[in-house]
This record gives C-alpha cells, sequence and structure tokens, in this order.
C-alpha cells in the first residue's frame, strides 16, 4: 500500500527500521549483563518462581480446554515428538525465553545453574509445549468441526491462506502455517516476542 507518511514519521520509521535491521541485536555492556544475571537469579531463580510457572498449565486448559490441556502435558512429560511441537521448532530457545544474550559470562553460567537447578527452566518449557500443543488440538479440532467460526476468529490474520492453514490443521500436519498458528496462539498469553 502507498502510505501517506509525513516527512517526521517518515524518519522515524527509518530509524526503527535501522535500528531492528541494521543494527540488529546488540549485546549489553558487561556490567549491565552482571547486574541483569544476578536481578535474574534473585526473581526468577528461586523454586516459588518455577512453582509458579505450573499456573501456564491452568491457563491453557482455560483457554484450549482441559482434555487438550492433560493430553499436551502427558505427551510433553513423556517426550513424544511425533506430531508434537517443542519450543525449539518455534525458535522459543531456553535462553530467549528470559532474554538472555548469547554471553558466555560467570554470571550468566550461574544463572544458568540456578535457574536449572530451581527447575525453571523445564517446568517452563513445560507449560510452554503443552500451551502450544493444546492450542493446535483445539484448532485441528475446531478445523474439522466448526472450520467457519476458525475463520471469524482468525480469518482477517491469516487472508488468503487461512484455506491452507484449515487443511493443515484438518489433516494432522504441522506445517509453516501451523507453527506460525501456534506461535499466535502462545504469543496471546506469553510475551514471547
Amino acid at each position: 500500500r502507498d502510505l501517506d507518511l509525513r516527512d517526521d514519521e517518515l524518519s522515524t520509521v527509518q530509524d526503527i527500521l535501522q535500528a531492528r535491521f541494521v543494527g540488529g541485536r546488540s549485546v549489553p555492556a558487561k556490567t549491565t549483563q552482571v547486574i541483569r544475571n544476578l536481578g535474574y537469579m534473585g526473581t526468577i531463580g528461586q523454586l516459588g518462581s518455577a512453582i509458579t510457572q505450573l499456573g501456564d498449565l491452568g491457563v491453557s486448559g482455560l483457554m484450549n480446554g482441559n482434555r487438550n490441556t492433560i493430553r499436551a502435558l502427558f505427551n510433553s512429560v513423556r517426550g513424544k515428538t511425533d506430531g508434537f511441537i517443542k519450543t525449539e521448532d518455534l525458535a522459543l530457545a531456553e535462553e530467549g525465553l528470559i532474554e538472555l544474550a548469547t554471553e558466555n559470562s560467570t554470571t550468566s553460567k550461574w544463572l544458568d545453574r540456578t535457574l536449572r537447578a530451581t527447575g525453571f527452566k523445564y517446568i517452563d518449557r513445560l507449560g510452554k509445549e503443552t500451551f502450544i500443543n493444546a492450542a493446535i488440538a483445539k484448532g485441528r479440532t475446531q478445523a474439522r468441526r466448526k472450520p467457519q467460526e476458525f475463520i471469524k476468529k482468525w480469518g482477517d490474520y491469516y487472508g488468503n491462506d487461512v484455506d491452507q492453514l484449515l487443511r493443515d490443521l484438518s489433516q494432522g500436519r504441522n506445517s509453516d502455517l501451523v507453527k506460525e498458528h501456534a506461535f499466535m496462539e502462545i504469543s496471546r498469553v506469553q510475551p514471547v516476542s
């Protein structure tokens, strides 16, 4: 579309695009990294924070149905891979979940050990994978039984691709569209992007 932008608006858009695509993501200064890592260790690096993550399962049950959530939870615990979407499939790596840069400092190693020891990493991944797969199960059921409901909710977002997404869901395929849909669903309830 032809955008009708004033010069100051065009300049702002240009600055935003340059900051994101030219500068990209930059690693914060060492002092900032240390403060951030110690802060995470003191806040989410506790057993209580890991237990709080279990609330994600309740949110999934509420939004995607208890049956879908319980089935997805058991599949995740068992390590099922056939037809199961994992966090890695959506580029939701562990470090990305808590905004860790790819630093190799002493405090980042401490933080990693702390999050593993408290179970935070495992429970966070379990909650995300359960939600993602419960949402896809709900979408598959809707695609087969109530496609018009699905189109009404998601048609504007997917546009011409909504019919292909419905086919992929109803046939049980984990296409790129299905993965995009899984990402959209988890994005509605968690700050993953």
